[in-house]
């Protein structure tokens, strides 16, 4: 499989339409001031030729009493992401966590997406998603409209679409092999938390132009991605935007 475009960003939780009121009522008033004014001085890095929208998708609600970010990371980084693209004129935020967004007709509105730290088997739909008719007539079964929607998102990204996932969102999909293979690897565990030395790979990029080819340190929740599926070639030729970890 050849994806050309996919641009992923393992970082810890990042702080980074129509707000879902359950989570956007997490965010406290205070925080979501505080985010909205460090937005304002985002300014994008070039003036964009047309108007984009992006889609911030979460956890569907049947998956998201067990997302172990439930309570901060998704409300928060839905919040800054929403008020980046409000704030910088870049884009348009839509935020969703409907699984008929990933069918083929509503997915192709889009310019990108941001995987807000969504996590669990979310690209396998539900009875209540089978009794909607944007999926249902997709295929007879879960079964196959799952495979519709894989496509859907398989194609979206080789056509040119943009993927950003955020954080946990690298262990979502675990039963989906071209899922790990985009991403280039799966999430396996965070057992450090501790300064640790990046390596940023490709200093030349524009997702990680602020860094000014420089490798640095951080203390943070360190991921492991077990066995990684990509080379630093494959990466280039996959457009993988990569972030080296170690420690020492």
């Amino acid at each position: 499989m050849t994806i050309r475009y996919a641009f992923v960003v393992w970082l810890a939780c990042l702080m980074a339409s129509v707000l879902p009121a359950t989570v956007a009522a997490q965010v406290h008033p205070h925080h979501a001031q505080q985010i909205r004014k460090a937005a304002e001085a985002v300014k994008a890095r070039v003036d964009p030729q047309k108007t984009r929208t992006v889609l911030i998708w979460n956890t569907p609600p049947h998956l998201m009493e067990k997302d172990p970010h439930k309570g901060y990371c998704i409300p928060y980084g839905e919040e800054g992401m929403k008020v980046i693209g409000e704030a910088s004129g870049a884009f348009k935020p839509v935020v969703s966590d409907d699984l008929a967004m990933f069918a083929p007709e509503s997915l192709q509105q889009f310019d990108a997406i941001v995987l807000n730290n969504a996590s669990g088997p979310w690209i396998t739909p539900t009875a209540a998603d089978m009794q909607k008719e944007a999926l249902s007539k997709l295929g007879p079964d879960a079964q196959s409209v799952e495979m519709v929607l894989r496509r859907s998102f398989l194609d979206f990204v080789e056509n040119g679409g943009g993927v950003v996932s955020l954080h946990f969102a690298i262990a979502a999909n675990r039963h989906w092999p071209e899922f790990k293979e985009l991403f280039g690897a799966t999430f396996t565990g965070h057992p450090w938390n501790e300064e640790v030395g990046v390596t940023v790979e490709e200093p030349d990029h524009p997702l990680v132009a602020a860094f000014g080819g420089r490798d640095f340190r951080i203390a943070d929740e360190i991921y492991q991605y077990g066995c990684l599926l990509y080379t630093s070639d494959a990466a280039d030729d996959q457009g993988l935007v990569v972030v080296a970890v170690g420690g020492g």
